[in-house]
């Protein structure tokens, strides 16, 4: 132990002293302002202290549209699970479902109307009145419809569904307006357009992870986000575990590893870019093989002649012994199922790639059958979520328009294209030329930053609402939102506010 002096001992005594002080003040002049905690000693007459009440809702946390379960104690939400009786969950929710409460309760949500007093982003917004900002904004669509000019309003939601979307749908018409665009960032446009070009059908299929006995997954993160990760969770628990003597077996091809390769069978890694090839050189190898005896297989095998097991194996970096012998396991095994997604779906040649991954299951006849491909039916309301969906290059017309000065009135529902567009869009560049920009949003993000007025939306879990989830399950299925909760700020639901304007 090293030795110090008294003197010195003293020393730093005192200099700890005066750096314990100044550290103090600094402590109480940078801290927020005191908030105190209420307990809640006499609860509204319609709750009984202590006993919790549950309300089945819908998740509007991603697409996938599960079913929920909320318990509320005293009107207050605590807790988020699965429903049972939802086809979707079926009683299981995943992380981001279960933190929904985040966003009812998050101190930065917006508490009211606001309005842009001075020029341009430099002005201040400040509080008004709902019929204030009703006011505003139905006084500047009016003079545009009555103008012949309703073309010059622009709507921009993130992507819904049901009824909501058909009021939009109505209220953008009434407006004398083309301009309904739903624009998602995680939205799988690649596999719209591929299974569109191959089956015809514009809703995706339900791929029956539950029952299949050996899938093939081309970048599809069925387990961590691909289009809806809770049903695709409980089908792969089932086709592993839920069968008496019968143990799916599943297969991640992929460059990189996702949580669904993780927990595969076997992961093999392909060339970044590659894998439609290697589903090409799959196909080539079954029809070659005699799996396939189809009508059209001489077409078929013309088509694919360039595809040997060889040239693939070299362009894909997959052994050509593994090629051949996951096409054979594939075409063997029935029921077997081909998806692909993630990754493999974004690159420039997205769109071919899932094209040739889907067209597997049509060469091992795996269409409309029990763990294979199963096509959905139309939604019971509306056109589907990829109706009005806004691709890249949609979007950057978009833009170009704002640019000319095309769009005098731009409303935004709940997207954030500034923060999600890549900064090549310029897209915020485009939006200062617009001279009103109106945001339906919930919280001050990068896109609601540059309005002119916001007239925020309640969360999900204060709204009334229907959900068609999509892609289904195989067949018709619809849900009623519900709120759990009374708003607990001055918010309005999304249908209310459209409804106020017209």
């Amino acid at each position: 132990m090293s030795s110090i002096d008294r003197r010195d001992f003293l020393k730093l005594v005192g200099a700890g002293g005066v750096g314990a002080g100044a550290g103090f003040m600094l402590r109480e002049s940078i801290k927020h302002p005191t908030q105190h905690l209420i307990p809640y000693p006499i609860p509204p007459e319609e709750f009984s202290p202590g006993i919790a009440t549950w309300y089945n809702t819908v998740c509007s946390m991603c697409s996938a549209g599960c079913g929920i379960s909320v318990r509320t104690r005293e009107g207050r939400a605590k807790k988020i699970e699965g429903n049972p009786a939802h086809p979707v969950s079926q009683g299981r929710l995943c992380a981001r479902g279960q933190a929904g409460l985040h966003t009812l309760y998050n101190p930065d949500r917006l508490t009211g109307p606001l309005l842009r007093v001075g020029e341009g982003e430099s002005g201040e917004l400040m509080p008004v009145t709902w019929d204030e900002g009703l006011s505003q904004l139905a006084g500047r669509l009016n003079t545009l419809r009555d103008d012949g000019q309703g073309n010059r309003i622009c709507f921009l939601s993130e992507g819904v569904r049901g009824h909501l979307a058909e009021l939009f749908e109505l209220f953008v018409d009434q407006l004398g307006s083309s301009r309904l665009l739903h624009y998602d960032f995680a939205h799988p446009q690649t596999l719209y357009a591929a299974i569109n070009r191959l089956f015809g059908e514009t809703h995706l299929p339900y791929y029956d992870l539950r029952n299949t006995r050996f899938l093939l997954s081309f970048g599809a993160d069925y387990l961590g986000s691909w289009i809806s990760p809770v049903h695709h969770g409980l089908g792969f628990g089932h086709s592993r575990q839920g069968r008496d003597e019968i143990r799916g077996r599943f297969v991640q091809i992929e460059p990189r590893m996702s949580l669904s390769g993780a927990a595969a069978d076997e992961w093999i890694a392909a060339n970044p870019g590659t894998e439609g090839i290697l589903a090409l050189g799959l196909g080539n190898h079954i029809v070659s093989q005699g799996g396939y005896q189809g009508a059209d297989r001489e077409e078929w095998a013309a088509s694919l002649a360039a595809y040997s097991v060889e040239s693939v194996a070299t362009q894909t970096g997959v052994p050509a012994a593994t090629i051949a012998r996951l096409a054979e396991t594939f075409a063997d095994t029935q029921p077997s199922l081909a998806i692909g997604g993630g990754a493999a779906g974004n690159y420039s040649n997205g769109v071919d790639t899932l094209v040739a991954v889907n067209a597997l299951n049509y060469l091992v006849g795996n269409l409309g059958r029990e763990g294979g491909l199963v096509f959905n039916p139309e939604p019971i309301v509306g056109r589907g979520a990829n109706a009005s969906q806004a691709t890249y290059s949609s979007m950057l017309d978009l833009a170009r328009d704002a640019r000319q000065g095309e769009i005098d009135v731009l409303i935004l529902n709940q997207t954030n294209p500034v923060f999600t567009l890549p900064g090549a869009a310029d897209f915020r560049e485009a939006l200062a030329q617009i001279p009103l920009i109106v945001s339906l949003s919930s919280f001050m993000d990068e896109t609601t930053s540059m309005a002119d007025l916001i007239l925020p939306s309640h969360t999900y879990l204060e709204s009334w609402g229907d959900d068609f989830p999509e892609p289904g399950v195989g067949f018709s299925a619809g849900a009623i939102s519900q709120p759990v909760v009374s708003p607990l700020y001055d918010t309005r639901a999304t249908g209310d506010i459209i409804l106020g304007l017209a």
